[in-house]
């Protein structure tokens, strides 16, 4: 004989489970081992757009990999044999064809015998966190690249007035970035001598929409002073008129300061290689002339451009022509200097002596790039050993004279 009031007891129990577990938040589905839906309550029917008219006794959706179980179904059964649940995220589609990534929460159900019969699983829809977390990731990512690199970012909008600046944007102007930025915080830290340059600049991108690229000097509020440089790109609407203007500042002070050092040594270099007593001679790997400074004009008794791109064998004694390639020999084979003398003709036919060293420069990677020579004139010393020029014709002797240069 039934037990009636058991019976509705036991009903009452179930309709009140299934009325909390529809009335959850969670999408809470239930099937057996074939995968056949044995519930689906009105949070999946949100989550995933099927009713559970349409969804129970058929089997569940495939995943949006098309997988009908997730990757590690394995570890999932082994964990729920043991009596455990099992919790990841995985994609999963929907009616309409698009995905849904969700984090479900696996747990078995076991028959009288022990073993398991179905499997509950309980999903809650997670792309706006994944979303929201890759957004952070691919923030930090951005502002430990331009902590590395020393570039910070801004946007104005003009429309709404909001400005924004990048961690490192604050970090190169030396500002707390808890302060909110301003623009008179920025023209404030620009260098009292560049400040209406580069006020000038500013104001043609803002009112004008012109784009540009400035490199001008900031004063931190500790008073250190760092070379920066802007490259803005502003937008503009249908009308012309400026909506948005955006951009980058990176600090260029190790950088500016490092062309400041090579200049002047470039500076030296030239004013050196000019006034030098001596000849002084850039050759390339060819052995021809690349440049020539005016003690080798006046050595050789013509002027820079019958010297410049002209092989030495045009002016060279016809006895020394071989001492060009011997040069070009021995840097070939390794060594980076040489020296020697040798003997020059001038047009008029007077022969001088000079003595020549000469080094092969190299790149930072141990590359040849040039060759560097210096050739001194020792006519006289050679006329009070004995070994006189050769003369062709009667004119002032070198050491008398003055080159062409």
């Amino acid at each position: 004989m039934i037990d009636v009031d058991a019976a509705k007891q036991l009903e009452a129990t179930v309709r009140f489970q299934s009325e909390l577990l529809g009335a959850v938040g969670q999408a809470v589905i239930a099937v057996d081992l074939d995968r056949i839906v044995l519930y689906w309550n009105r949070a999946a029917e949100e989550l995933y757009g099927w009713s559970a008219e349409e969804a129970v006794g058929k089997r569940a959706p495939l995943l949006a990999d098309g997988e009908a179980v997730p990757r590690h179904a394995k570890e999932t059964l082994d964990v729920m044999g043991r009596g455990g649940t099992w919790s990841g995220d995985c994609e999963v589609a929907r009616r309409d064809g698009s995905s849904v990534s969700v984090f479900v929460t696996f747990s078995p159900i076991f028959g009288p015998d022990g073993r398991i019969t179905a499997v509950i699983g309980a999903s809650i829809d997670i792309t706006a966190r994944l979303a929201a977390l890759r957004a952070l990731k691919s923030e930090y990512r951005l502002a430990e690249a331009q902590r590395t690199a020393h570039l910070g970012s801004f946007e104005f909008d003009l429309v709404t007035g909001r400005l924004s600046w990048s961690e490192e944007y604050f970090r190169i102007l030396g500002i707390d970035p808890s302060v909110p930025p301003s623009i008179s915080r920025f023209n404030a830290a620009v260098h009292p001598d560049d400040r209406r340059v580069a006020g000038q600049v500013w104001v043609d991108a803002l009112q004008r929409g012109r784009a540009f690229d400035h490199e001008f000097r900031i004063v931190r509020p500790d008073a250190e002073v760092r070379t920066v440089r802007a490259r803005v790109e502003p937008e503009v609407d249908d009308s012309g008129t400026v909506v948005l203007v955006a951009g980058t500042m990176i600090d260029d002070t190790e950088r500016s300061a490092a062309d400041a050092v090579r200049r002047a040594a470039e500076t030296r270099f030239e004013f050196g290689f000019e006034q030098a007593a001596i000849g002084t001679v850039i050759v390339g790997l060819d052995g021809i002339p690349l440049r020539v400074n005016p003690a080798v004009c006046a050595l050789l008794g013509r002027p820079a451009d019958l010297l410049v791109g002209r092989r030495w064998t045009e002016y060279s004694h016809p006895d020394d022509v071989s001492l060009a390639d011997a040069v070009l020999a021995r840097l070939a084979a390794g060594h980076d200097t040489y020296e020697d003398e040798r003997r020059f003709v001038w047009p008029d036919g007077t022969v001088v002596w000079a003595s020549t060293h000469v080094s092969l420069v190299r790149d930072e990677d141990g590359e040849p790039l040039y060759i560097f020579g210096q050739l001194q004139d020792i006519t006289a010393r050679k006329r009070r050993r004995g070994t006189s020029p050769t003369r062709r014709s009667t004119t002032p002797s070198p050491a008398s004279r003055t080159g062409p240069c």
